[in-house]
């Protein structure tokens, strides 16, 4: 009798845990459909299931699993909606790689979760802790004892997953609609199955310019990738227009600048870097359009502007003041066209500007470049000054008199740290104008923002769409005197992926 009681009482705790993991699903946001494709509700079954049965595995503690599996889930919801919160974008599966930087990188992520999170998740972990101390573990060994009902669940798992996987989901890869559509789990899932298969390109625009004819002159072309660079004044008329004023004398005598669409939003850098390198939209990726350098090392092959210049004679090298192992960048590039990657190593010492190397620094690193340069140089900067999150930093009464015509109100602390490290950019793409005017080298430079900044309490007051960046495309006198464009005006939006072809017509190397 004893056994059998055992037997219902996994098979109720195991129960529980999937009706408990649905009912949580009407906390997600987006909220997924209740009625969803048989396959969905099947992979959501099996996977609960499945965790359940590896908790009880390890504990044969049938409420200590449940709590376990509860714990789990009740994590991934806030996650979620974090991330929805601040990014835009749910949870999917590439992101399993965020609890690892959370460690490593904490300040780049911990914030943005709250401690009011954190304890939410941490309840569930201390409450499976408890039962793992008080709980008796159970005893039946035979078949009418527990283990009847984990042999139970895992063939109901296993049927469950057999059958979801040989009827895939058909999931879109935009993530707000197919969380909707099939729910968390089952989107995570469906999305970690994708990620198994390389995407099939038959090439960016810069296949064909590996085969380019030499020139006899070429201009240094310097790119800064200015981390959350945009223009908010449109949004917010009360800022001082003043904060841009080298921006907007750049964008005066440009040869291109407007809007730059951009496939990510508050944070994914790595989606603009890898559309502006290799000349792919994210819709040519699939799946791997949320971290596409997973891609590049596992050995996805896509000619990359680097190369194209490398063979063209130019020598081609990237500056990031941060860890160049994050996103594993440094091992990457220098497999995709970069000579030389400075990373935070080589800014030992250097001045900050909150917590991170300020933008004078790289400019600096930059112009120190030029003057060694040999030959012509590719340089691409990643900067990192504006990189959240500004809500832990603090502004003085006169900087924010100085950012504003009239004073902004309390929720718009945010925006005046934005904007103190906006001025910083501006100022250093004002120290890049005057060098490379200065010299008698052709020189192009290309500046453009990453994504917008994380700031959801500052776009509830926005007067305007938000997402989009801002580029300027600027060639100096040395380089201007040899090419002659007659456009009308050089305002024009662009994709990301465009961005970097259009610079190449704009400074004259040509493919």
């Amino acid at each position: 009798m004893a056994h059998n009681s055992e037997f219902f009482l996994v098979l109720l705790a195991g129960t529980l845990a999937l009706v408990c993991t649905l009912a949580l699903e009407r906390l997600i946001t987006p909220r997924p459909n209740f009625l969803r494709q048989r396959e969905a509700f099947l992979i959501h079954l099996g996977l609960v299931f499945l965790v359940f049965c590896v908790f009880l595995l390890l504990t044969a503690r049938p409420w200590c699993s449940f709590c376990g599996v509860v714990a789990l889930y009740v994590t991934l919801v806030l996650v979620n909606n974090t991330k929805m919160h601040t990014l835009q974008e749910p949870f999917v599966a590439q992101d399993y790689e965020y609890f690892l930087d959370t460690l490593r990188f904490p300040r780049l992520f911990l914030p943005f979760f709250g401690l009011k999170n954190f304890f939410q998740a941490a309840l569930f972990f201390v409450i499976a802790l408890g039962g793992l101390l008080l709980e008796p573990p159970l005893e039946g060994l035979q078949l009418g004892g527990y283990w009847g009902a984990l042999v139970i669940f895992l063939i109901i798992a296993g049927m469950s997953l057999d059958y979801a996987l040989r009827h895939r989901l058909p999931v879109t890869f935009d993530p707000k609609k197919d969380m909707v559509s099939f729910g968390l789990v089952p989107s995570i899932f469906t999305y970690a199955l994708a990620t198994r298969t390389l995407p099939h390109v038959e090439g960016s625009v810069f296949t064909k310019a590996l085969h380019a004819k030499k020139q006899e002159v070429l201009p240094h072309l310097i790119a800064v990738q200015s981390e959350s660079f945009f223009d908010p004044r449109p949004l917010f008329p009360k800022i001082n227009p003043r904060v841009l004023k080298n921006f907007d004398q750049l964008c005066t005598q440009s040869v291109q600048h407007g809007n730059l669409l951009v496939p990510a939003w508050g944070a994914n850098t790595v989606r603009t870097e890898f559309a502006f390198l290799s000349g792919l939209p994210q819709e040519d990726l699939g799946v791997h359009r949320f971290n596409p350098y997973r891609m590049l090392g596992r050995g996805f092959v896509v000619p990359s502007l680097p190369q194209f210049l490398q063979e063209l004679g130019y020598a081609t090298l990237c500056i990031h003041p941060y860890a160049g192992e994050y996103y594993q960048r440094k091992s990457i590039f220098t497999s995709w066209g970069f000579d030389q990657f400075i990373d935070i190593e080589n800014f030992v010492g250097a001045q900050r500007f909150g917590p991170y190397v300020a933008d004078f620094e790289v400019g600096q690193s930059i112009m120190s470049e030029l003057k060694q340069a040999q030959r012509p140089v590719f340089i691409f900067a990643i900067t990192m000054e504006n990189h959240g999150p500004l809500h832990l930093e603090q502004v003085s009464r006169e900087e924010e008199q100085s950012f504003y015509h009239s004073p902004p109100s309390s929720d718009l602390k945010e925006l005046t740290v934005y904007l103190r490290h906006l001025r910083n950019a501006d100022q250093m793409l004002a120290g890049l104008q005057e060098y490379l005017q200065s010299i008698s080298t052709p020189a192009s430079l290309c500046w453009f923002g990453d994504h917008v900044p994380i700031m959801p309490k500052v776009y509830a007051q926005a007067q305007g769409d938000i997402g989009a960046t801002n580029y300027v495309l600027w060639n100096n006198d040395s380089l201007g005197k040899r090419l002659a464009f007659f456009e009308e005006t050089p305002l024009k939006s662009c994709a990301a992926h465009v961005l970097a072809s259009d610079w190449m017509q704009k400074a004259g190397v040509q493919y």
